[in-house]
This record gives C-alpha cells, structure tokens and sequence, in this order.
C-alpha cells in the first residue's frame, strides 16, 4: 500500500498538514495490518489544476502503479487527491487499468 498527501497552501497546515495527514494514514495502516510502503507528496499544489501533469508526485504515483509497485492507494480525504473532477476521473481511470484500489481515511 502507498499513500498520497497533498497540501495547497498554508492554511491548510492546521490539521491537514503533510505530516497530519502522514500521521493518520500510517496509524491507520498499522491498525488494520497494512505496510505502507511509499507516500507520495505534493507540497503547494492545487488539486483545482485541470492538468494532473502540474502534479509530480501523482504522476510518479501513477507511472508506479502502471509498473505494478502497490495494489491500494490510501489519502486522508478525497480532496488530497483531487478537487477538479476531470483529474479524478483521469487519475482514477489509471488505477482502475491498473488494478489498483483507492481508500479514503475521511469523508468531507
């Protein structure tokens, strides 16, 4: 399992920062027995972008899960991993070719 944290600013930091976010995704993996392997982190990006290319790390995320690296995704709510819905739909298009599943701690 690998994580992705994104943070777009710093009012964001209270609570939803990356080390917040990191916290909770690895006692959350710890409680249900999963290893988390890699997390992922975009600092300072928008997930309002209509090109998931301005996203580095989600794409380094996502030409991994084309190499088969991991099987499941898990970010703290859905809005770390996208606001804009065509970058949702691409992106999760990708895992879904991929086979692989993503989890959200939190529902916003």
């Amino acid at each position: 399992m690998v994580a992705y944290i994104r943070v777009s600013d710093e009012s964001q930091v209270d609570g939803y920062s990356l080390d917040a976010q990191r916290k909770e995704i690895e006692r959350w993996c710890e409680r249900h027995g999963y290893e988390l392997i890699t997390v992922y982190a975009d600092e300072g990006i928008s997930a309002h972008t209509e090109n998931i290319k301005e996203r580095p790390q989600l794409m380094k995320l996502l030409e991994d899960a084309k190499k088969g690296y991991f099987d499941c995704v898990v970010v703290h709510t859905l809005d770390r991993w996208a606001r804009n819905v065509g970058v949702q739909r691409q992106a999760l298009k990708l895992l879904g070719e991929c086979n692989v599943g993503l989890r959200a701690l939190l529902r916003i």
